[in-house]
């Protein structure tokens, strides 16, 4: 990223960089590149580049938050994700700034490894481990912990080679080996036997008045249980967040989605960020909330259709981290 900079600064006769000067009343300096730049300048030059300016204008109010119509998405989308309709959820207009305006944001090449990235690796090491292992009990529990440690250096091998960070992921990740083993050779215990991971799902949802969506998501892993099919989504987060994500029903949409998606008996998240791993139930019948979720949807997009509009009102915790919301203007 410094030799970027350099090479932008080099090719330009002039540039202009910016920075929010104060934050909460305490005095925030610029990047420490700049700082350098700017003292030698002034030990050079005597002049640290630097131009303060003045009092910052009141902005007049602007006009309310827009809430665009139903038509700018040329009707009821065709397809829908969980993610997707997740943002729906939690607000309209972020929904239709993405995907009515086509918004939004393109995906940053990541210098170092970040959690995302941790936690594709995580998936995917389960997804060997468990296909390689059906039956866990049928092998010794010394020897699943060994496969589990070889399968994870595996998994990080390739990136530890251009990314030191990956390093700490690996070892991060490594510390919760014993509690995830322990965690899955009690549920087989309990009569739950893995079947499956990483599955794909499609599926036609009926719309009222006619017509249909197509709704579509992977699957993290699918057990077979003593009252059928149970999903499992893997979650690197503690049990206390995943607890708040189901205590609201009808705010996190993804296991009555899922459940739309594959018909199981029960769902839950696994936690796999703790001291102990731990599976957080969705705390009713998922067949209840997958109904309930089902007819949400099918109405939300029958609405959309007839034109219905979109408006912002995201919760405040939706906001802070929304990518639309210099666009949204919601006060």
């Amino acid at each position: 990223m410094l030799a970027d900079l350099i090479d932008v600064l080099a090719r330009s006769g002039r540039a202009l960089v910016t920075w929010q000067a104060w934050r909460t009343a305490e005095p925030n300096a610029g990047s420490p590149w700049l700082e350098r730049l700017t003292v030698f300048h002034r030990l050079a030059y005597g002049d640290d580049l630097v131009r303060r300016a003045g009092p910052v204008p009141v902005a007049p109010a602007g006009p309310p938050a827009p809430t665009p119509a139903a038509p700018r998405l040329a009707g009821a989308p065709k397809r829908l994700s969980a993610s997707a309709w997740q943002a729906m959820v939690d607000c309209p207009y972020r929904f239709f700034a993405r995907h009515g305006l086509g918004l939004g944001e393109a995906e940053e090449v990541a210098e170092g490894m970040e959690k995302a990235d941790y936690g594709e690796r995580v998936h995917e090491i389960l997804r060997r481990f468990h296909a390689d292992h059906p039956v866990l009990s049928a092998s010794p529990r010394e020897v699943l912990l060994a496969d589990l440690e070889a399968t994870t250096e595996a998994a990080f091998r390739g990136r530890e080679r251009d990314d030191y960070l990956a390093l700490a992921w690996r070892q991060r990740w490594l510390g919760h080996l014993p509690a995830y083993l322990d965690w899955a050779l009690a549920r087989e215990a309990s009569g739950r036997r893995w079947r499956e991971s990483e599955t794909r799902f499609e599926k036609e949802w009926p719309l009222p008045g006619g017509g249909a969506v197509t709704l579509y998501g992977r699957l993290d892993r699918i057990d077979d249980g003593p009252a059928g099919p149970e999903l499992l989504d893997y979650k690197t987060q503690n049990r206390s967040v995943l607890r708040s994500r189901l205590k609201v029903a009808g705010e996190d949409v993804q296991l009555p989605f899922y459940g739309l998606l594959a018909g199981a008996a029960e769902a839950g998240l696994v936690a796999l960020d703790d001291d102990r791993v731990e599976l957080v139930a969705l705390p009713r019948p998922l067949a209840e909330a997958s109904a309930e979720e089902g007819a949400r949807l099918a109405a939300t997009l029958a609405a959309l259709a007839a034109g219905a509009p979109l408006p912002a009102h995201g919760a405040p915790e939706t906001c802070r981290r929304c990518e639309m919301r210099g666009l949204c203007r919601r006060p």
